[in-house]
């Protein structure tokens, strides 16, 4: 293990509302063990008041990409673009010999998330597909809980995933846009989480397309996804965008149940339920990190700071893959997320290319 105190450096790549929050939540870790040194924008006034709106005013803005991949100062980037631009940004760092850290999904299909997976891998650079679920105290003791079989052997798993808005790019073809890629794709890692690194036997979709697109091309909007994996173990998940339903989860053993009530993709509570040796009820709550006066743009956004960290110790210690989130996972889920959009009639022009 490494010693000391040493300072990441990171690259902020775009200037979005998720890249704004990743920037707080950076700013909520130890300044000595992080540093914001530049941040890239498609228009280098943009990059320039965004850096300033943050207070990363020492930050080197950029009116590019590519100018910030190229900075020999910046170590790690964080990639926050939109869903179709993912790709080129990820080669493009790791070619410049950048670590990256990409918001998920990684790629829009299998071809694309094999290509980026191989480069890393050859060039010995660390990569992580941004699922910040991961990394919050709730999610790591649920996959505690499941490893100890303190609900005893786990073989059903429930969650629903249902949000009514969303920005238009997220619902436009062209961009990898519907609602599997934006909110769906959180039940499908979610299920991996518990059931393990592996191809489920069964891949079975049902749902329907959005009727209002910016471009007017069909993506989906509402789908019932079972994953059925070996031991007859199964996962029955719900995503919708036409509807804003609860959000919760539930792991179901033979001697009790996990229950994350709300906030799936960034709980801050967990309720455990147990039938032996006598019925008992448990429910912790595990406060996420946040500072006075600092607002964010989604629903406890403050926990980005766990997975910032997370890309950190990685880092430090010579891993390129973080082992709660590996890329074989990450080439799977996509695996899943790719047969769930062919049963569902979704196309993105990227996958014949």
């Amino acid at each position: 293990m490494a010693s000391g105190v040493r300072q990441l450096r990171w690259g902020i790549v775009g200037c979005g509302l998720i890249s704004s929050d990743m920037i707080k939540a950076i700013k909520l870790l130890p300044h000595n063990e992080h540093e914001i040194v530049a941040v890239a924008a498609r228009a280098l006034d943009r990059a320039q008041a965004f850096a300033l709106e943050h207070g990363v005013d020492n930050a080197k803005a950029y009116g590019t990409y590519d100018e910030l991949f190229a900075d020999p100062n910046v170590e790690v980037v964080y990639i926050g673009l939109l869903n179709h631009q993912h790709k080129s940004a990820v080669l493009t760092a790791l070619d410049c010999g950048k670590h990256v850290l990409c918001e998920k999904p990684l790629a829009l299909n299998v071809k694309e998330t094999r290509e980026m997976v191989e480069k890393a891998r050859s060039k010995k650079l660390f990569l992580m597909e941004g699922y910040w679920s991961r990394f919050f105290p709730v999610w790591k003791q649920v996959k505690s809980e499941v490893q100890q079989k303190t609900i005893g052997d786990v073989n059903i798993m429930q969650c629903d995933f249902g949000f009514m808005k969303h920005a238009e790019n997220k619902m436009s073809l062209a961009m990898g846009g519907g609602n599997l890629m934006a909110t769906g794709c959180y039940p499908i890692m979610f299920a991996l989480s518990i059931f393990g690194v592996e191809r489920p036997e069964l891949i079975a979709a049902m749902g329907f397309h959005s009727s209002h697109t910016p471009d007017g091309e069909s993506v989906d909007d509402t789908a019932s996804v079972t994953l059925k994996f070996s031991g007859n173990r199964m996962a029955q998940l719900l995503y919708t965008g036409s509807s804003d339903t609860i959000c919760q989860g539930q792991i179901c053993g033979s001697k009790g149940r996990l229950h994350i009530p709300n906030f799936l993709w960034c709980p801050d509570t967990l309720i455990k339920y147990t039938s032996q040796p006598e019925p008992n009820t448990e429910k912790k709550h595990y406060p996420v990190p946040t500072q006075e006066g600092l607002k964010f743009h989604y629903s406890n956004s403050g926990g980005l700071s766990y997975e910032a960290a997370a890309v950190r110790d990685c880092i430090i210690n010579g891993l390129t893959e973080c082992p709660d989130m590996t890329l074989d996972e990450t080439l799977i889920i996509a695996e899943i997320l790719q047969e769930i959009r062919r049963q569902l009639g979704v196309k993105y022009p990227q996958d014949d290319e």
